[in-house]
């Protein structure tokens, strides 16, 4: 099993670097879960490897306005999503905001 990280509050688990951007940091093998009503995952202008990773909701059918399972912001992010899982979430899997840009490669 997976090791587990529960998401707080609309955001879920943060992750973000100052002004510029660029790598912050790598996240491998780990399972992120929402909680009712947020994210599992924000990526805050910084570009993160994400890989092997499973971004979890709390399951139930889509919501109209829900937050999506992951969210990716600033033109500063261009993460790169390997081998990940996302799912249950009431809405979109993963949404790119504010200029953001990525990869997600063999994710389902």
């Amino acid at each position: 099993a997976l090791p587990t990280i529960h998401g707080t509050g609309v955001d879920g688990v943060r992750v973000a670097t100052g002004a510029g951007g660029g790598l912050c940091c790598a996240l491998r093998k780990l399972r992120f879960v929402a909680e009712p009503q947020g994210r599992a995952l924000t990526v805050d202008n910084c570009s993160p490897l994400v890989e092997s990773c499973e971004v979890l909701g709390p399951g139930g059918d889509p919501v109209r306005g829900a937050p999506p399972g992951l969210l990716v912001k600033g033109a500063d992010a261009q993460p790169v999503f390997r081998g990940c899982r996302i799912s249950g979430h009431a809405a979109a899997g993963l949404s790119f905001v504010h200029g953001a840009s990525g990869v997600v490669v063999g994710c389902d």
